[in-house]
């Protein structure tokens, strides 16, 4: 019977501490909860207001938006905004191939001009120059 007694008063124990640690977890959990409200209005929504307004002429953003569930919402943004990121490298490697060309082409422009002023100055030779110097125009 002792036995018996001191197995319940042990249980009685496990029991109390286990209700104490149920007691702290779900005030870890409430408190966790209203972080989680407080970010979410102070935070997330106002930058989510910005993106709806963006949404209209973003098509693929509207659609990320339109997700209901936050989980989901949020992986299908991670998704675009990795898109977005990949968009915008490519974009900035054309403008740079870009830039890199015009510079080209201007090189060659000017080599082609200078190619062109030598050729025409061979092609007139030393007596032409002269011969132009001192022809005289009567009318």
């Amino acid at each position: 019977m002792n036995q018996q007694l001191e197995q319940y008063r042990r249980q009685q124990q496990q029991l109390a501490e286990l209700n104490q640690e149920l007691t702290h977890i779900n005030e870890n959990f409430r408190q966790n909860e209203q972080k989680m409200n407080q970010i979410e209005q102070q935070q997330l929504t106002p930058i989510l207001t910005v993106l709806n307004s963006r949404s209209a002429t973003y098509t693929q953003l509207g659609r990320v938006l339109a997700e209901v569930d936050r989980q989901a919402q949020l992986s299908a943004l991670r998704t675009y905004l990795s898109s977005m990121n990949q968009e915008i490298m490519t974009y900035q490697s054309r403008q740079t191939t870009m830039q890199q060309l015009t510079a080209s082409i201007k090189i060659v422009n000017g080599m082609q001009t200078k190619m062109g002023e030598a050729i025409d100055k061979r092609l007139q030779g030393p007596s032409s120059h002269v011969a132009g110097k001192n022809c005289k125009l009567t009318t």
